[in-house]
């Protein structure tokens, strides 16, 4: 076979080596690997089992057509090549360690009770599945297995009868007071003569530490994982951890969550076969392909386009930069345009009036927000720096820009407006606290508006841990809070004596009073009504806003886009967080009961969403009867005070194994040991709302699964299939930026100013009348400009991407929208490069089609419209809106190493002599010519 020279890891996105590797481990994607051999081998022992050659067959065709599925343990005690547990492949003499015998005892016999109900349900199926005792060890076989071993038992340490205690009297506050008792405790260790050291989780935590310990008797800062510290008096060591000194000692340690080297968001996405598309000079049309075509003795890729009556239009495949996707109103399909016609002329011209009245309202906006005064925050303090020290992850590089962002916004007069978009997870509450302790810490008060009672709880409960040492207080407005509760708020609110408020939209209410508020943070404002947008665009006037969403709105997207609201981006993963594996199926109980069971086998807990209160009962005892032995509570928004509270907690305690309920959890619930999502009738939610629930699971570094349940594919819309095919697409992290993208193209997108839609997107796409929209602020704000240059390159070589070299025709396509959006010479350097490295070296015609971009930045840069190779000369055909100074022309030429002559005529030529190494060598004159070029562009 082939023989392998490197093995290199490449980034996932942009598909570039990153390093090369010595040697790569390949692990099994499932615990069950088995041979068709064995799989054969072992229906046949068990033929009785299954009564008849048919059902043998059957059950043959359905384990080799799915291989691998949800529930293939509980049938590998029938495949001999699996029958083998970890204690078979250990020899006798590594040791095995038990940490706590009760809890083993625990965890075997729930396993057991779990693979009996497991047994009863699938007989109740007439499942083909392995008996319990085939399956997992009794208490009384892993207690006989394991006198086989070398067992070392670990029980519960008592570190006082070894001369040793656990630290767990930490200070009780943080910031100026806690750091002084901290500091005092230290100094009473060192003074008994102990070795202190602080452990942190992480490399960024320990080197906040080191700062703020420079003046402490401490010996040392390091990095590792202990739940707490400890006090080791024969050794004359103490151990702290950043845990204790910052007081969070209410917490689950979790494990470190490294964060960073993710992936960003990808900026293109190829055209498909069927596309409609917009092209600025000829209108609507559908995107056919890229076809080889041979053209005045040469061989191009051009771009088919169909328009209305069986019109044709071929064009080179640097114009993919000239077309844009049609995105319209949700179902609208476009008409598409007559070429030579008048219609997209006349489109295009009542869209530019339209348009006017609308940029006046936005020039309104930038001078109302440019004028507006509100507060300047000051610069960090050294409270500020504790407080955000006290974060015990490291920050992505995202969150790092994205807070700079908002404090700098927040410094300056006039009023922030700024929209903070991040997939779910990946650390926009981080941003939205420091945000928060800034402004506290100037004596401001805060509002933090949530969609849901549940969201605005988790809010309350996490500030409230944050912030817990610190004197501040906090309170909370919603429904569930009592009338007389509600009343106490308020008035502790307009005294000044509230300092963060958090709540759902009862926080826009009339008798909301605050007595100097000076932020405001929305979380997911897609989420709430017209009315209460209306009020939040009154409060952006004189207040800074701080606005959170994984799936922001269009109008709230674009605006940003538009520059009418600052936008941050938060597209970093967690490095340990996997890609949620998302199916659409029809209603199969098999592939439901195997989901469940599945995630609770493992340890974890699972949400069925289904969005009907009416029956909720009954869906409640179809689940049950799915899984017996799991527990399942229901939760909706229409239960009794308290009732829903209480239902939640018991879930996060883990005392339910599955949670029945509504819609009411897609907005911010972190419950990271549910990583199994199944919503029934998905077809009925939207897109950005899938993806926000889809977002529930997934948020630890256990593998997350979403199952979007429909009707049969012939019940629903085309609309519907494209939210739920764009779930399955759009699995990678950094998605919600894409999803919100995806779905303005299915939905449409309204007049961005106002309530109402607006007909003209329908006319010109989306992209069209943003791009419009935006020459048309750039016009008045600065006085009209040239139309863009689109120079024309007439070189006699063959240039394009083989098929050889790209073999997949999309691929190609990607690659040719990246080449036609090339806009300098670095960029043009960088592409070779990449293509170097993914596809092997460049042959002729993709070298030759990257020369000849090359010569399209550089007649850009000097004002050329065209540029054409003839009888061993260059021709530059400058254009009279774009040239340069003519008293600039002669110096220009004769900066070129070649020599050159002017042609004055209309228009304006400058003639550039070529010297080939031998005659008809057009590669060489290409070369020349862009190199000549180039040098041109440099003196410009």
């Amino acid at each position: 076979g082939d023989v392998i020279e490197s093995i290199k890891e490449f980034d996932i996105f942009s598909q570039r080596s990153v390093r090369e590797a010595k040697s790569i481990a390949l692990f099994p994607l499932d615990e069950c690997c088995y041979t068709l051999d064995a799989l054969e081998r072992g229906l046949e022992n068990h033929l009785d089992r299954l009564g008849t050659e048919d059902a043998w067959a059957a059950e043959r065709h359905r384990l080799v057509m799915k291989r691998n599925f949800a529930g293939i343990h509980w049938q590998k005690a029938f495949f001999k090549e699996l029958d083998h547990s970890l204690l078979d492949f250990l020899g006798t003499d590594p040791g095995v360690i038990v940490g706590d015998s009760d809890a083993l005892a625990e965890a075997v016999e729930k396993t057991w009770a779990a693979a009996q109900a497991g047994f009863a349900g699938a007989q109740s199926l007439g499942r083909f599945v392995n008996t319990p005792d085939e399956l997992f060890f009794s208490a009384a076989d892993l207690s006989r297995r394991l006198k086989e071993k070398r067992v070392i038992h670990v029980g519960r340490v008592s570190w006082e009868g070894a001369g040793c205690r656990t630290f767990d009297q930490a200070p009780q506050q943080r910031g100026g007071a806690g750091l002084t008792e901290i500091e005092s405790v230290l100094r009473d260790l060192a003074a008994d003569g102990l070795r202190v050291y602080l452990l942190c989780n992480n490399e960024g935590q320990a080197e906040r530490l080191r700062k703020l310990s420079q003046s402490l008797p401490v010996d040392g800062v390091c990095v590792g994982h202990l739940a707490g510290g400890f006090i080791d008096r024969t050794q004359g060591l103490a151990l702290l951890t950043d845990h204790q000194i910052f007081n969070r000692f209410s917490r689950n340690v979790r494990k470190r969550k490294f964060r960073g080297g993710g992936a960003v968001i990808p900026n293109f996405e190829a055209l498909n076969r069927g596309d409609f598309v917009v092209h600025e000079a000829y209108g609507i049309g559908r995107f056919v392909g890229i076809r080889r075509l041979r053209v005045a003795g040469r061989e191009v890729d051009c771009i088919l386009l169909d328009y209305h009556g069986n019109d044709k239009l071929t064009l080179p495949v640097s114009d993919l930069a000239k077309l844009e996707k049609f995105s319209g109103e949700e179902g609208h399909a476009p008409l598409l345009h007559k070429l030579g016609g008048k219609a997209w002329e006349n489109a295009k011209e009542k869209t530019r009036k339209a348009i006017v009245v609308l940029v006046q309202d936005l020039i309104d906006l930038y001078a109302r927000r440019s004028v507006a005064e509100g507060f300047a925050f000051g610069s960090d303090g050294e409270l500020q720096v504790e407080f955000e020290a006290a974060f015990e992850y490291e920050l992505t590089p995202d969150q790092v820009k994205a807070i700079a962002d908002v404090k700098r916004d927040m410094e300056s007069k006039k009023p922030m407006d700024r929209l903070v978009c991040g997939d779910v997870g990946f650390g926009k509450t981080e941003v939205a606290m420091r945000a928060t302790f800034k402004a506290v810490n100037d004596k401001k008060q805060v509002a933090i508006l949530a969609p849901t009672t549940i969201l605005a709880a988790q809010h309350f409960d996490t500030l409230s841990e944050r912030f817990a040492a610190w004197p501040l207080r906090i309170a909370s407005l919603h429904r569930f809070r009592s009338l007389k509760e509600q009343k106490e708020t308020l008035a502790a609110l307009k005294e000044g004596a509230v300092d963060v408020l958090v709540g759902t939209h009862r926080l826009l209410s009339k008798d909301v009073v605050f007595k100097d508020l000076g932020l405001l943070i929305v979380d997911e404002e897609q989420k709430f009504g017209v009315k209460q947008k209306e009020r939040l665009k009154e409060m952006r006037a004189h207040v800074d806003v701080l606005a959170l969403s994984a799936t922001p709105i269009p109008r709230s997207l674009h605006m940003s886009m538009l520059g009418t609201r600052d936008l941050s981006i938060i597209a970093t993963p967690p490095r340990n967080r996997l890609p949620i594996e998302t199916r659409v199926i029809s209603w199969d109980p098999a592939a439901v009961r195997d989901a469940l069971e599945a995630e609770l086998s493992r340890g974890g807990q699972a949400f069925f969403v289904h969005n009907r209160i009416n029956d909720m009962d009954e869906e409640a005892k179809r689940v049950q009867g799915l899984v017996p032995h799991a527990r399942v509570g229901v939760a909706h928004g229409q239960m009794e005070e308290g009732t829903l509270e209480r239902v939640m907690a018991t879930f996060v305690n883990r005392e339910y194994d599955v949670l029945l309920c509504t819609a009411i959890i897609e907005s911010g619930i972190d419950i990271p040991n549910a990583n199994t999502l199944i919503v029934h009738r998905a077809d009925l939610f939207g897109l950005s709302q899938l993806y926000q629930l889809r977002g529930r699971v997934g948020r630890s570094s256990a593998q997350a699964h979403c199952l979007l349940i429909s009707p049969d594919a012939n019940r629903f819309s085309d609309d519907a299939k494209k939210k739920l095919f764009a779930l399955e697409k759009f699995t990678d992290l950094g998605s919600g930026f894409q999803i919100a993208m995806r779905d303005l193209e299915i939905r449409g997108a309204g007049n961005l100013l106002g309530l109402e839609q607006s007909g003209h997107i329908a006319a010109v796409g989306f992209e069209t009348y943003c791009r419009m929209l935006q020459d048309a602020v750039k016009e008045l704000q600065g006085g009209k400009a040239p139309p863009p240059l689109n120079p024309e390159i007439d070189f006699p070589v063959d240039a394009f991407l083989p098929e050889e070299y790209v073999e997949e025709s999309r691929q190609r396509t990607l690659l040719y929208q990246k080449i036609s959006r090339l806009s300098a010479f670095g960029e043009i350097e960088n592409m070779g490069r990449e293509l170097e490295d993914r596809f092997g070296a460049l042959p002729e015609p993709a070298r030759m089609l990257l020369r000849t971009v090359e010569a399209r930045v550089a007649a850009q840069n000097i004002g050329c419209a065209k540029i054409e190779i003839r009888e061993n000369a260059l021709l530059l055909h400058f254009s009279e809106a774009h040239m340069p100074e003519r008293e600039a022309l002669p110096a220009l030429a004769t900066r070129t190493r070649q020599p050159s002559r002017f042609l004055y005529g209309t228009p304006l030529q400058l003639r550039v002599e070529l010297n080939p190494p031998q005659r008809g060598d057009v590669v060489a004159l290409v070369e020349q010519a862009a190199e000549v070029l180039r040098e041109m562009a440099g003196k410009m």
